[in-house]
């Protein structure tokens, strides 16, 4: 099962976020390259794509796209979604945007 709190941010407010999460990343890694399956979260941009904010080091494993490409851009991820599972995860992942709340969702990764 795969956790994720989705954040939603305006342009200005990106730029502060990543400046917070790189001082963060050294030791969110270490304590997440202990927990079985992937950690991440979602930032959705005013555009309406996704990246992923934050992303263990087991994404790269699921995804077969390293975690500074998915920190870029989430169509990577979602592109390793068994296809019979990807509306569900999409529309789990627009159900937390409207309330705000975390995503517990589990699905299939076609892993490369």
């Amino acid at each position: 099962m795969l956790f994720s709190r989705p954040t939603f941010a305006t342009s200005p407010q990106q730029n502060v976020w990543k400046r917070r999460s790189r001082k963060h990343c050294t030791a969110s890694s270490l304590i997440t390259s202990q927990v079985p399956g992937a950690v991440y979260q979602f930032l959705q941009r005013p555009d309406g794509s996704y990246c992923l904010s934050f992303c263990s080091n087991a994404i790269a494993n699921y995804s077969g796209s390293a975690r500074r490409k998915l920190r870029e851009d989430a169509s990577r991820l979602f592109a390793a979604i068994h296809p019979d599972d990807l509306d569900d995860t999409l529309a789990s992942i627009e159900a937390s945007a409207r309330n705000l709340t975390t995503v517990h969702h589990e699905f299939r990764v076609r892993i490369r």
